[in-house]
């Protein structure tokens, strides 16, 4: 179940997925800059049902929610610059 008042990140990944990993050290090192977003990680494998409901397709899938509407998902190996970016932006539109 996700947390989807206010602004959330949810990283959808797999355990046999190497740029998953990747990805998980990515938003580790950014967290502590964005303390207005909650981050959650969803694994497709244990909740199939979700993943569907997202529309997942591939992982690693981040979407940027706010409060329960996604505002932008990125797929793939997604660099720290991106991910800042897209933080921004969102928190940015909810201070307008």
């Amino acid at each position: 179940m996700l947390d989807i008042d206010g602004i959330s990140l949810v990283k959808f990944s797999a355990t046999w997925c190497a740029p998953c990993k990747v990805v998980a050290k990515t938003i580790d090192k950014i967290k502590t800059e964005f303390t207005d977003v909650k981050f959650q990680e969803i694994d497709v494998d244990d909740n199939p049902i979700l993943a569907k409901d997202y529309k997942i397709r591939s992982v690693t899938t981040v979407i940027l929610l706010k409060n329960g509407e996604e505002v932008t998902r990125l797929i793939g190996s997604v660099k720290i610059d991106a991910l800042r970016k897209a933080l921004r932006d969102v928190l940015k539109d909810r201070a307008a």
